[in-house]
């Protein structure tokens, strides 16, 4: 039997309803990571947990807004009450805006560029998985 890279690790994946998110909790799941998985949109993290659920392995859907401290909070949260520990975070949550960047609205631009450089903005140490 082969051994699993990330057995008795926790993770957090942010982004992780559909795409590169989904794929990382998957193999970090099918090396025995236990994963918290997040996604903007509920359906989408509910049903990318069930499926990593369904192939046997650990993983609890967290959604939410990763740019709200609160949903930041309530991953960690979930993470340390559920498994007791944190060992991996990884941020794969982005906005994609399609279009010229001088042509958008100042709100996308004031929430999407600008709010993670506000005074007391909260950060987290972030630990990159690279295969």
């Amino acid at each position: 039997m082969a051994i699993k890279e990330f057995n008795n690790k926790v993770a957090i994946v942010s982004g992780a309803g559909q795409g590169i998110g989904f794929e990382i909790a998957k193999q970090l799941a099918a090396q025995g990571a236990c994963v918290v998985l997040n996604d903007i949109d509920p359906n989408l993290a509910t049903e990318a947990s069930q499926k990593i659920s369904s192939e046997g392995s650990t993983c609890i859907a967290v959604a939410g807004d990763t740019s709200e401290p609160d949903i930041i909070q309530k991953m960690i949260a979930t993470a340390v009450e559920t498994f007791s520990k944190l060992d991996i975070v990884v941020a794969n949550a982005g906005i994609t805006l399609f279009g010229d960047f001088l042509t958008y609205p100042g709100v996308l631009v004031d929430h999407y560029y600008l709010l993670p450089l506000l005074p007391g903005t909260r950060h987290i140490k972030i630990w990159q998985l690279m295969a």
